[in-house]
């Protein structure tokens, strides 16, 4: 029997071979999450479809783990450090009615049934 493990690396090189893996970031100015940056990627292979979202107001870019954490569907739980000087319970809230409300869009654009053009036209704001 083979192992999740070996299973997960195989289906990741599989997927290598044929996609390009990337992460479109969206601004707070088309999301309606003031000054919070976060990004769609696709995670579906190990944990889910996520977002993920900058610890560091207006902050796009080159990141390291602890500027960001990750909001997984279909629970919204987070992984990684939140910087709740930034991100307060309010803020927090307001992402997950972002992902609420655009939950099939998302995992659509993730999942590579729409690119991200067709996405950006499908966003609703918050």
């Amino acid at each position: 029997m083979k192992k999740f493990s070996d299973y997960i690396k195989e289906q990741l090189e599989k997927r290598s071979k044929s996609y390009v893996i990337e992460m479109a970031n969206l601004s707070g100015t088309n999301t309606g999450l003031d000054d919070v940056f976060i990004w769609l990627g696709d995670c579906s292979m190990i944990r889910g479809f996520r977002i993920k979202v900058s610890n560091i107001p207006n902050k796009s870019g080159r990141m390291s783990k602890s500027d960001s954490f990750s909001i997984y569907y279909p629970d919204f739980k987070t992984i990684g450090k939140i910087n709740t000087k930034h991100i307060t319970k309010r803020k927090l809230d307001k992402i997950v009615e972002f992902m609420k409300v655009n939950e099939q869009a998302i995992k659509n654009v993730l999942d590579s049934k729409i690119d991200t053009v067709e996405f950006l036209k499908q966003m609703k704001t918050v």
